[in-house]
């Protein structure tokens, strides 16, 4: 795709993680950009803001920016617990942070108009509208849980706490937000979130429906190609999408940046993502497995080491005997 000097335009719809990010790394890089999102101002992202601190820091190092800043919390401990057990771990970079302040530094001296986008049939278009899919439409494989957010003064335990549900119905989540607390749920079932967050005292209340399905293949249409959770880029055990969303849109970008031809920038990039992420597609069948009792099937040894590597993705320092032990 040809850069400024080219005059060639690439259109961005969403303004989130993934968009912004893409957005940065194209006009730093001599490419002209148009960014749409209707969203306003005081939005309050629903988001869990937590992520894995040293792989944010190697991310934001190619925009110039500085993840220290956006740190609000960082992880001494995190549990993990289930109705079969609790078990604590070292943190190896868990963190949460200013998600909002970090997408509006991102976008400093880009202009984003407060519309949607109308896509034109000959220009490459970016489609990070994430769980809605707003371009590339809708997908007949997708899969999503329903997610309920509280903000507030306090939490019930002292660090990073997640609760899975059984048969992999989803988890409930408590992080420290510098001095307040994000606390959630997210489930195929609105009564265990109901019955998990209570009548808890809270400042604000948010939700959203969460993508766990990887949608790899179905993140290109066209001209149209699509980043963040709008491609399926979510890890569907912990429901992290910062990272998943910033390796997409990096992926993105590079294939924008070797190719001029459509055709070439949607195989690298798909390329990119399945190299990147691919393993997404076990671990979601490793959820699927689970909700419908077969979690314990020796056949899911084989997927210890990927759920190892995305909980130590996320930021958590996680064993092989402890996961063997007591997950499976």
């Amino acid at each position: 795709m040809s850069n400024a000097n080219g005059d060639k335009l690439i259109f961005i719809a969403g303004m989130g993680v993934a968009g912004s990010y893409l957005a940065r790394r194209l006009r730093d890089n001599g490419f002209d950009v148009e960014c749409h999102d209707p969203r306003r101002s005081d939005y309050y992202l629903p988001c869990g803001y937590a992520t894995n601190r040293n792989l944010l820091r190697r991310a934001l190092e190619r925009v110039n920016m500085d993840p220290d800043g956006y740190i609000m919390s960082e992880a001494d401990h995190v549990y993990l617990s289930s109705d079969r057990f609790e078990i604590e771990f070292g943190s190896s970079g868990l963190c949460t942070i200013d998600k909002k302040r970090m997408i509006e530094d991102m976008n400093s001296g880009i202009e984003v108009f407060p519309s949607k986008l109308i896509p034109e049939a000959d220009s490459m278009t970016v489609d990070a509208t994430g769980i809605s899919r707003g371009l590339i439409g809708k997908s007949e494989n997708d899969y999503s849980m329903i997610a309920k957010e509280y903000l507030c003064e306090s939490g019930d335990h002292d660090d990073f706490y997640f609760h899975y549900f059984p048969e992999g119905r989803g988890y409930y989540w408590e992080f420290p937000l510098g001095n307040r607390w994000h606390i959630g749920a997210g489930s195929s079932d609105p009564k265990l979130i109901d019955q998990y967050l209570g009548n808890r005292k809270r400042i604000l209340v948010t939700g959203r429906r969460i993508r766990l399905r990887p949608l790899f293949q179905e993140s290109v249409a066209g001209n149209v190609i699509a980043v963040g959770e709008a491609a399926g880029c979510v890890s569907p055990i912990t429901g992290e999408g910062i990272m998943p969303s910033l390796r997409s849109a990096e992926c993105l970008f590079k294939a924008i940046s070797g190719y001029d031809d459509i055709r070439k920038i949607r195989e690298r990039y798909l390329s990119c993502l399945y190299s990147e992420m691919g393993y997404y597609y076990d671990l979601f069948n490793l959820l699927k497995k689970s909700q419908n009792g077969r979690l314990r099937d020796i056949s899911n040894l084989k997927n210890i080491n990927i759920v190892r590597k995305d909980l130590r993705d996320f930021g958590i320092r996680v064993s092989f005997a402890r996961l063997l032990r007591n997950f499976l």
